[in-house]
């Protein structure tokens, strides 16, 4: 959970968003810049195990969870099994159109 929540984490720094971390006994406020990264990164690696408020992933513009099954991201209203984003698996629904 904590590699693939910095992965994201760093993708949205360098395109220069601010970036909030909530890890199940902490909080690292929105901020950017390598102080905030370096802060961002240790504390996913401090990072333990254990829920996060519904209020707190339903507000989340990316939210991951690892369970023993695997490691699920949700993008705003999308969920994604993180080996799919990995290997490029993904397919995106059919959309079918009548003319």
């Amino acid at each position: 959970m904590a590699r693939a929540s910095a992965t994201f984490a760093e993708a949205a720094l360098d395109a220069g968003f601010d970036v909030e971390v909530v890890v199940p006994d902490d909080v690292l406020p929105p901020g950017q810049g390598t102080i905030h990264r370096r802060n961002l990164l240790g504390l996913l690696a401090r990072a333990g195990s254990g829920p996060i408020p519904d209020s707190v992933v339903d507000e989340a513009d990316v939210a991951v969870h690892a369970t023993e099954d695997g490691t699920d991201v949700r993008i705003t209203d999308r969920q994604y099994a993180l080996s799919e984003l990995v290997t490029g698996e993904h397919h995106a629904p059919t959309v079918e159109v009548a003319a």
